[in-house]
């Protein structure tokens, strides 16, 4: 997987006219929404950095999870990952890089099954939430453990290999 590099979104420089086209997006979906929530989701694209590369595009959003008085705020990174081709294929690895580039190694990020009435499912997108560095979640393992070999009966495929999707090709 090759480096994400920083791009930008194709808006328009009318904010209405950017409006405008998330409400007819969603009506050509059979999703019509209201014109708040066009300015809600307008507002979270144009507060998003974007990254490229030649297999994924991530939004890299950052969200304040407490109350506004709070001394110091708990601001969560949230890396919204879909592959360019739209394929609903995805590899751990990958994902544990992206994290590592727009992150850093030693921050922490987790994906949510959420409660099926909380659930976003429009796109092959997958969404990691990150606490900031330093900070650990309170669940999984207390030390890492990588291997390379299968002696113990499990099967690794080799840490420089890509992964193919279902045709047989590289992806």
């Amino acid at each position: 997987m090759k480096a994400l590099k920083k791009a930008n979104y194709n808006l328009s420089p009318s904010d209405v006219d950017n409006i405008n086209h998330i409400e007819q997006c969603a009506k050509d979906a059979g999703k019509p929404i209201d014109r708040e929530t066009a300015r809600t989701i307008y507002r979270s694209i144009k507060n998003s950095e974007l990254y490229t590369n030649d297999k994924y595009q991530v939004a890299l959003r950052r969200h304040r999870m407490d109350a506004p008085e709070a001394e110091n705020p708990l601001i969560v990174s949230h890396l919204s990952i879909k592959r360019i081709d739209k394929k609903a294929q995805r590899d751990w690895r990958d994902f544990q890089e992206i994290k590592n580039q727009l992150l850093g190694k030693e921050v922490e990020a987790v994906e949510l099954y959420p409660a099926e009435s909380r659930k976003v499912d429009a796109a092959n997108q997958y969404h990691l939430w990150a606490l900031p560095e330093g900070q650990q979640w309170p669940i999984g393992f207390t030390e890492g453990l990588i291997n390379e070999d299968s002696n113990n009966g499990a099967i690794q495929r080799p840490f420089n290999e890509e992964i193919s999707d279902e045709t047989g090709s590289e992806s």
